[in-house]
Formats: structure tokens, C-alpha cells, sequence
């Protein structure tokens, strides 16, 4: 979980305001004081919800995964699928598909998953397929959600970050789970204002 918090500052490298807008937007732009949170106030962190998924949106942890088809079957866009076939789908390049994102794709953009409202809005888990879709929808989803935002609030209202990786992006390496290349080398500093 840790990990895709670490994607989420990655990603906001080129968007200075963003863990600004975060800290503000955990507190409703309150000096944050608050050393606990209980459920229903993580559940509210709609903008939080947001930037995490567009992390994991753009990095998600399973970055392809395949499946053996049991019978004979038929896509519901007419592609037939024959019984013992492998069928293999890429996380990570349905992130970068214009069709389905927009022509903003490649960019780490967490308001394209709020409403007018700054709502959360979800996206069909076949269009998001970070925790799979159908019969086989990850059952700890949510509890997976209440974990890396209470986290990630309590390490951003603590804390300030810097990558200080160099010029672009780290390198992905491509295994069961997707990960970077060399880590990310991050400063960390304390906030003036943090309570611990």
C-alpha cells in the first residue's frame, strides 16, 4: 500500500499543488491537528479516494494478468474464445488507451474520477480493471481503500515529500507486480505543524 502512495507523489511530481490540494482537502482546509480518523471520515475523502485510484490507475499493482478459459465462450464484443485458450489483458496499457481515458490519458489527473460535486465517482471495473471485474471482484477492495487512506493521511499531514530522483520518471519493472526500477529516492521532512 505503501508503494502506490509513493506512486501517487511520483505521479503529482508535475503537479506541484497536488499534495497541497491533498493535505487541504483531508481537513476541508483546517489545520490538521487530528491524530486519528475513524471510518466515516475516510470514507469522506473523496479527493484522496480519487488520487489514490488515478495512481493505481496509471500504476496498477498487477500490471497484466491472464486467465485460462475453461469452455468454449464468447466475449461480449463478439470475439470467440475457445475452451483452454489463454486470455491475457494489460492493466497498465488500458491506462494509456485514448478510447477509454481521453485524449489526457498519460496524465495523473484524480479529478477525472469526481463529480461536479467533488463526489468519487467509480468507473466500470472492465474499463478499471485494477481489482478485476465479474464473480472474480477483489472482495477486500474496500477495506483496501480505508487502509491506503488512512495512511496516506496520516503520512501527508506528518510529512512533506521531494523526489529527488533525477529528471523524468523511474524505470517499471515488469514482473507478477509491477515495480520500480532502483526504488524512489524521496526527502522527507517533517512539517512544522504535524502533531507527532
Amino acid at each position: 500500500m505503501a508503494y502506490i502512495q509513493m506512486k501517487s507523489i511520483v505521479a503529482s511530481e508535475g503537479h506541484p499543488g497536488l499534495v497541497l490540494s491533498l493535505t487541504l482537502r483531508m481537513e476541508g482546509g483546517l489545520p490538521m491537528k487530528v491524530t486519528s480518523r475513524d471510518f466515516d471520515e475516510l470514507r469522506e475523502m473523496h479527493y484522496l479516494h480519487a488520487a489514490i485510484t488515478e495512481a493505481m490507475r496509471l500504476y496498477p499493482p498487477v500490471a497484466m494478468d491472464s486467465h485460462c478459459c475453461q469452455n468454449d465462450d464468447v466475449l461480449p464484443d463478439g470475439t470467440f474464445v475457445g475452451k483452454g485458450w489463454q486470455v491475457t489483458y494489460s492493466a497498465y496499457a488500458m491506462a494509456r488507451l485514448e478510447e477509454l481515458w481521453g485524449a489526457d490519458c498519460e496524465e495523473f489527473r484524480p479529478e477525472r474520477w469526481l463529480d461536479e460535486d467533488g463526489v468519487f465517482r467509480p468507473e466500470s471495473p472492465f474499463k478499471y480493471p485494477v481489482f478485476h471485474g465479474g464473480p472474480r471482484m477483489c472482495l477486500g477492495k474496500e477495506m483496501a481503500y480505508i487502509q491506503m487512506k488512512s495512511i496516506a493521511a496520516c503520512v501527508f499531514e506528518r510529512f512533506s515529500f521531494r523526489f529527488v530522483g533525477g529528471e523524468g520518471r523511474p524505470g517499471l519493472v515488469f514482473s507478477v507486480t509491477l515495480r520500480m526500477e532502483g526504488g524512489l529516492p524521496m526527502r522527507v521532512k517533517k512539517r512544522r505543524d504535524s502533531v507527532c
